[in-house]
């Protein structure tokens, strides 16, 4: 199909396909490298009879000014109304060729995926082409792939700022940008306004260093709703030390997801030092008390070097089995699995049961409701049931014999309070008492003065 004959009645041959959904052409993969005027043939003849049509793919082909004119005219005549994904990589595009995509992209409104990695021609002035159309009102893409664009510090400042009031954009791809710490502090503040990214790729990036993943862990911090579920940042400057991510940046990010309820991935690359190791495992599992367990991360999933498919994770025991279990509660759909599991693992019987003493009787069926749930994850435990019901056994025992303790002592510190009030009564009534009889007193002394000051008087004139 390599000629320019085959091209053109291929596209003849699509014309009676109304009904084609997918079309693909990738150059390298399939040897296909049209003549700009056999890409003009079938983006004219082909895709204007294609109503049906969804998603178009031209990766990896020479694609010149007057062939973007072509596609883009396409578009703008509704040719394929129903468009979703529209993947250009490696396509040769430039400024010239972005800015006459994009006046194509305005009218459709159903375009939702677009990626355009590769093409390291696109300069800053395109960049700005392109926020122009996420500003608009016609956009409506979730998918944006930027890979490998070359855009450094500079291009990734103009993309944020297209970005910073784009509130549908789910998946946002800058690998191999060579972005700096500039780059992505500007980057960072799109992400406290952002309700709807779900996965951030910056790998690869190589001049990201600390003061960038502050910036961007501030980022995550300071956004209330965030909903980002990926997060790549392996291949970057702070990422690559023999041992992988440093000590202090793998505490801060820990420390930085400890409220996170929405990321599920963390590519931070192979190693993780055995400060970071800690931290993670805290995040994980705060084994402080039941409560700090209750209030851990349950939903990352993956911490590793996720760019190339790959999960490796740490080779900390306590993470890996906490990963497990947050990945399985979401794949098989079982509430509480983690949770209970990871209760169950520090604290075999519940440990201290005093904090239930109050509800006294009244909270031994739920004691009993909470082991028998439990009971059907002992597998993840790799318990039998009877070592499982030991621990049932012996966490009821725990709090039956503490209730009676519990209603001794109260009834002890009533008559305690009641002696109490009596010693408080009597003081009161002395003490009244004894103003009563100072009173008296000051009332005898008054009496006794009035008489000196009578006999006084008399003597005095005798």
């Amino acid at each position: 199909m390599g000629s320019d004959v085959c091209a053109r009645t291929f596209a003849m041959a699509l014309v009676k396909s109304r009904n084609l959904k997918q079309l693909c052409f990738e150059g390298i993969a399939d040897g296909v490298q049209f003549s700009e005027e056999a890409f003009k043939d079938i983006i004219a003849t082909a895709l204007h009879f294609l109503p049906q049509l969804e998603e178009l793919y031209f990766d990896y082909h020479y694609i010149d000014r007057g062939g973007y004119d072509a596609l883009s005219n396409t578009l703008r005549l509704g040719g394929v109304k129903k468009l979703k994904t529209l993947r250009l990589a490696s396509s040769n595009m430039g400024d010239d060729g972005l800015l006459s995509l994009v006046a194509g992209l305005n009218h459709c409104q159903n375009l939702v995926e677009l990626s355009l990695y590769g093409n390291n021609e696109i300069t800053v002035a395109g960049l700005r082409t392109l926020t122009g159309f996420l500003q608009s009102e016609s956009c409506r893409l979730e998918s944006l792939n930027m890979d490998a664009l070359d855009m450094r510090d500079e291009g990734v400042m103009v993309l944020a700022t297209g970005l910073r009031d784009y509130k549908v954009l789910k998946c946002l791809y800058l690998s191999r940008n060579f972005i700096g710490d500039e780059g992505i502090t500007a980057l960072a503040s799109t992400l406290v306004e952002s309700e709807s990214l779900q996965c951030l790729d910056l790998s690869s990036n190589y001049h990201i260093g600390d003061t960038g993943v502050a910036a961007l862990v501030s980022g995550i911090t300071a956004a209330a709703n965030t909903s980002l579920e990926n997060l790549r940042l392996s291949g970057n400057a702070f990422t690559t030390t023999t041992a992988g991510i440093s000590d202090e940046q793998s505490v801060i990010l820990a420390n930085a997801l400890a409220n996170n309820t929405s990321l599920t991935h963390l590519g931070i690359g192979y190693g993780i030092p055995k400060a970071g190791e800690e931290a993670f495992s805290k995040l994980l599992c705060d084994t402080s008390s039941i409560n700090t367990i209750y209030s851990s991360n349950h939903t990352l999933e993956v911490i590793g070097d996720i760019e190339d498919g790959g999960e490796p994770e740490p080779s900390h025991d306590s993470i890996k089995r906490y990963l497990m279990l947050n990945r399985n509660t979401r794949v098989f759909k079982y509430h509480g699995l983690n949770l209970m599991c990871k209760i169950l693992i520090n604290y075999p019987d519940l440990g201290d049961m005093e904090p239930f003493y109050r509800w006294k009787l009244k909270f031994l069926p739920l004691i009993a409701d909470w082991f028998q749930r439990a009971c059907y994850y002992r597998n993840y435990l790799e318990e039998s049931f009877e070592v499982f019901q030991c621990r049932e056994l012996s966490g009821i025992y725990k709090f039956i014999r503490g209730v009676p303790l519990l209603v001794s002592d109260g009834y002890w510190s009533q008559q305690l309070e009641q002696v109490h009030v009596k010693k408080r009564r009597f003081e009161e009534a002395e003490k009244q008492l004894l103003l009563e009889l100072l009173a008296k007193k000051r009332k005898v002394e008054e009496e006794e003065m009035q008489v000196l000051d009578r006999l006084s008087g008399m003597r005095a004139s005798v």
